[in-house]
């Protein structure tokens, strides 16, 4: 089995890096992915913008979906002291809330469900599988 290691973990952040030079791109410029403008807007447009190379990465793994499939693009280049400061707002919000994290996921916030009862101390979970009608 594979070790899972977290984004934040130091064996992450002691990898060199050895930047290429390659530009960002703006994905609304093209149009083979469908892109997500109304959640992630900013002055910039930052959001909407990917490495040249992981942009073809994505147009090649598209080209791999069953006819009617198709990626949808929500967000790409986040400025670090942006996409940081961003999430410790959000984390703290959605805590004050009640909601827990799941750690490996920074946008995987639970409530009322297993994984929230075992970590709040719940006896039981509130929320069980559905189906939606």
């Amino acid at each position: 089995m594979t070790e899972i290691v977290l984004m934040s973990d130091p064996k992450v952040a002691a990898v060199p890096v050895r930047e290429c030079g390659e530009r960002l791109v703006d994905v609304r410029r093209d149009s083979r992915l469908l892109v997500d403008e109304r959640k992630w807007q900013d002055s910039a447009g930052a959001f909407a913008h990917l490495r040249e190379g992981a942009l073809d990465r994505l147009h090649k793994a598209q080209a791999q979906l069953p006819p009617g499939m198709r990626l949808l693009f929500v967000e790409g280049y986040r400025p670090p002291s942006q996409a940081r400061s961003h999430r410790d707002i959000l984390g703290t919000a959605l805590t004050a809330a009640g909601l827990v994290n799941y750690p490996t996921e920074w946008w995987h916030w639970s409530y009322g469900d297993r994984y929230w009862a075992l970590q709040t101390g719940a006896a039981v979970a509130r929320y069980g599988p559905m189906v939606l009608d």
